[in-house]
């Protein structure tokens, strides 16, 4: 059974170079086809009665997928990113754990979720987007009202979305976006639910490094009210 509507072939945008080495373009290069959305079509989903399906949208090195995937193998994890390096470093890490519940998207994310099948996930994580902080360039930022729409669309009922930020501007920015949506409902009832608590969620280096430099992070979990 296919859950992805059929489109034509995405390309990546602007996408983020800084030099491979040469195993790691090997291993890119082998893995390109199968990362293109077309590949996505194709497959039938071994389906568990357990099985949760998981998106990560910008995974950086993917230590949160690789994490999740080693620990909960009958989920499915399909994680988005345009960073060659960070998709080669996880790609390496699938092969030496032999993972086969984690399929990896490199390209546009908000493409690729406008096409997808609606209640297909049961979790969302967009954790430490670019911020894009200059006020000219928000309308660069991941979250919009059209991005939300979709996210609303493919999150199945009781649903969650996980956004995480330390860029303050971000999460009044990002929060405004989500609540006005009606299809998501803020689950924290008081400051300690601001903190992250679930062992699951942390350990990205993004998260590290902003703990070392003694920024705060946002924490916010939303959950999906209306269908």
């Amino acid at each position: 059974m296919s859950y992805f509507r059929n489109f034509e072939r995405i390309n990546p945008f602007s996408a983020r170079e800084r030099s491979l080495t040469k195993k790691q373009k090997e291993l890119f290069n082998r893995y390109s086809e199968e990362m293109k959305f077309d590949s996505f079509k194709k497959i039938s989903w071994k389906k568990t009665p357990d099985q949760k399906n998981i998106l990560e949208i910008g995974f950086g090195s993917g230590e949160i997928i690789l994490k999740n995937a080693k620990q909960f193998s009958d989920n499915l994890y399909i994680g988005i990113e345009y960073y060659k390096k960070g998709i080669a470093q996880l790609l390496s890490n699938i092969e030496s754990e032999n993972l086969e519940n984690v399929r990896l998207y490199y390209g546009n994310a908000t493409l690729f979720i406008k096409n997808i099948d609606s209640n297909f996930f049961d979790e969302i994580w967009l954790m430490y987007p670019d911020p894009w902080p200059k006020k000219k360039h928000w309308k660069r930022r991941f979250i919009q009202k059209s991005t939300i729409i979709e996210l609303s669309r493919i999150l199945k009922f009781r649903g969650r979305f996980l956004f995480f930020t330390d860029n303050s501007s971000y999460a009044v920015w990002g929060s405004k976006h989500i609540l006005a949506n009606e299809a998501f409902k803020y689950l924290a009832k008081k400051p300690n639910d601001l903190k992250i608590t679930d062992s699951k969620y942390s350990g990205s280096k993004y998260q590290k490094k902003s703990e070392v430099l003694g920024v705060r992070t946002y924490y916010f979990i939303f959950e999906k009210v209306f269908q």
